[in-house]
């Protein structure tokens, strides 16, 4: 059995341990959840993606890393930005790729459109990708139009992530273990914007953990 975390997983994974079948924990924060410190203690193994959730999670705690996709392997910038449709040439410009999760963040919506006349005043060729979450885009692509934000793409989702992380300079993103480990493995360079609406601040310490690598 393979339990990856939360109140779900806990009883399928003690009756798991109590039937004496191979029980393999896998913690993808740096902060191990509540359950996942529990199970630890009868694991076999203990599979961590970060190395400060080791200590943790005991002596049974291995290296694992997180899955990511492999199709998310970068491809060339130029076929990156084609197939996120922006104009021939974006390829040489500056792109900032902003990520709120897959269903948007508030905040830092309301913080990038803050921003933007700033930030688009000062940085004439700078193209915006922004996936903003399907509840917000309604709302925002009244105001983000083409017309009034020409160098914006406003997506309520992003399903082609390898273009996105290929074209992107930078990305602003949370800082969920997933997308982490995504960042990691692109080698992009990124501003993380932790959720304080999670569990023991857990993405707080993933992005300490990412800045410290």
């Amino acid at each position: 059995v393979v339990g990856t975390g939360g109140y779900i997983a806990l009883p399928t994974c003690l009756a798991a341990w109590a039937l004496r079948v191979p029980l393999v924990v896998l913690e993808s924060n740096a902060h191990p959840g509540a359950a996942n410190r529990l199970l630890a203690r009868v694991a076999n193994v203990c599979g961590v993606a970060f190395g400060e959730a080791a200590a943790a999670m005991g002596p049974r705690a291995m290296a694992l890393g997180n899955p990511t996709r492999a199709a998310l392997a970068r491809c060339g910038r130029g076929e990156a930005c084609e197939r996120l449709g922006l104009p021939v040439g974006a390829e040489q410009e500056q792109v900032l790729l902003v990520l709120g999760g897959s269903l948007g963040a508030g905040a830092i919506n309301d913080a990038v459109e803050a921003a933007l006349p700033l930030l688009l005043a000062e940085h004439p060729s700078l193209r915006v990708v922004w996936q903003c979450g399907s509840a917000y885009h309604e709302a925002l692509a009244a105001r983000v139009t083409l017309e009034t934000h020409p160098r914006v793409l406003l997506a309520p989702f992003l399903h082609d992530m390898q273009a996105a992380y290929s074209a992107a300079s930078v990305v602003v993103a949370r800082a969920g273990a997933i997308t982490c480990s995504e960042l990691a493995a692109t080698g992009s360079a990124a501003i993380l914007v932790p959720s304080p609406n999670v569990a023991e601040d857990h993405q707080t310490a993933n992005a300490r953990a990412l800045s410290e690598e």
